[in-house]
């Protein structure tokens, strides 16, 4: 999936935040994790570059210290512990986020966070989302974020209220600040990728790598390994 380029103002002005959340009917999420790494060389699109670690833009246990997360901040309904970050309970309506303090100043980026979503039935809650925008922390009707963001959001969808066997889904929308994607009719035709993963009430955490360099943003999971055998989702 290619993206707008540095210059084009991706990089420098954006947030770099994480922003996770699940809410409505039946279903938890617990974030286990967070971490960007930056490239020490220039990018290879057939080779992944080496890379070295931004703590300024990473949470990992004891996440809780000091009665705060380092560098990073919750909103909305999250529970932050030293063994994980609960983003919304088993609770219809709740909803929670966690987001990066600092932009991001990087012009190539990865990162990698673990996370649970768990519930009971089928049908699901409405999932989470990983967000990297110029705005943060921001509620509204995508995900528990507002809509007309200016940055990209991946979307762990896990809702099938009409027992379609359709989710859980992954997929990626990304808007100029300008597209409402809660009233649009055409909403799948904004995807820019997607795939079917497993995620939902998993036996351990669900491994997620997201990527941007050589002008492509990447996605691979990891369901079964703690994110050692990651399988390409979309690009």
């Amino acid at each position: 999936m290619r993206v707008a380029s540095p210059a084009a103002g991706w990089t420098g002005s954006f947030t770099a935040g994480v922003y996770l959340l699940a809410f409505a009917g039946a279903s938890g999420v617990d974030a286990k994790g967070l971490g960007l790494s930056a490239p020490a060389t220039a990018a290879d699109t057939q080779q992944r570059p080496h890379r070295r670690h931004d703590y300024r833009l990473t949470f990992k246990q004891p996440y809780y210290f000091n009665n705060s997360i380092p560098f990073f901040e919750t909103f909305g309904n999250a529970i932050p512990s030293e063994e994980y970050i609960r983003l919304a309970a088993s609770v219809p309506g709740l909803k929670g986020s966690i987001w990066a303090k600092d932009p991001n100043k990087h012009p190539e980026w990865e990162v990698e966070f673990s996370f649970r979503a768990s519930g009971r039935g089928t049908a699901g809650g409405e999932g989470l989302a990983f967000w990297y925008t110029k705005d943060r922390g921001q509620e509204g009707p995508i995900f528990g974020s507002k809509d007309k963001w200016d940055g990209v959001g991946i979307f762990f969808d896990t809702y099938d209220e009409k027992a379609k066997r359709n989710s859980p889904l992954v997929y990626s929308v990304i808007n100029d600040g300008n597209k409402e994607l809660a009233k649009s009719s055409n909403a799948d035709q904004l995807k820019l990728g997607s795939c079917w993963r497993d995620y939902r009430n998993p036996v351990g955490p669900v491994w997620v790598r997201v990527s941007y360099y050589g002008k492509r943003l990447a996605v691979d999971i990891d369901t079964v390994k703690k994110g050692k055998a990651y399988i390409p989702c979309f690009e």
